[in-house]
């Protein structure tokens, strides 16, 4: 249909992913096939495109070059997540968002001699109306975050925009999660907030301590 229509696609911004159905959960609670579909919904719907978008890109080009027309900046912009470099997510999910982190350097190399970008933005947790009734303490994140707070939709959106404009950069994963990810405690942070784990020190290991304490027998 694009060849038909002779579209001139430029940039290309993926933010397809997600949970498919298995929720937050651990991966011995959960089945090989929403394992499976968790992985597709997540990488393979990223690496996908940039194979037959590509494809049509790299012939755009060469007409360009074919016929003496100045070569016009393209490139892609995929979606990961501060996920694929912490020690706390669901591990299939953190997996498929390494994937795109790992995908798009070699990446650069094969499909940049085309005149051809490709990057990815990697977001922190950000509250919507989607995320707010996920079983997670956005607060804590935020007070653990380096700004104190989380970013917004509105930046992560600036730096997709950032990246299809800077035309010298290429194979680079762009962080944007107002400091999430630089404090080491930010994992232990917030699996104490969501109940998984008791700190030491912690309010809540010491009343544990009290109760031990004080029970009968």
């Amino acid at each position: 249909m694009l060849k038909e229509k002779d579209v001139d696609v430029r940039h290309v911004v993926n933010t397809v992913g997600g949970l498919a159905e298995t929720g937050l959960t651990s991966i011995m609670q959960t089945s090989a096939d929403e394992i499976g579909k968790t992985i597709r919904l997540n990488l393979m719907t990223q690496i996908l495109p940039v194979k037959y978008l590509g494809q049509y890109m790299a012939e755009r080009r060469t007409r360009e070059d074919n016929t003496g027309l100045d070569a016009v900046d393209r490139s892609f912009v995929l979606t990961s997540s501060i996920n694929a470099q912490q020690g706390y997510s669901i591990a299939f999910y953190s997996a498929a968002k390494g994937g795109i982190e790992s995908f798009i350097r070699p990446a650069a190399m094969d499909i940049g001699r085309h005149g051809i970008r490709i990057n990815a933005v990697s977001p922190g947790s950000v509250v919507t109306p989607e995320t707010a009734s996920q079983p997670k303490d956005f607060n804590a994140r935020a007070r653990a975050a380096a700004l104190g707070r989380l970013c917004t939709v509105e930046e992560i959106a600036d730096s997709i925009r950032s990246l299809t404009n800077l035309t010298g950069i290429t194979g680079q994963t762009i962080t944007v999660d107002a400091g999430q990810s630089i404090n080491p405690a930010q994992s232990l942070f917030q699996q104490e907030a969501e109940g998984l784990i008791t700190l030491p020190g912690s309010a809540a290991e010491k009343e544990a301590e009290e109760l031990a304490y004080t029970r009968p027998g």
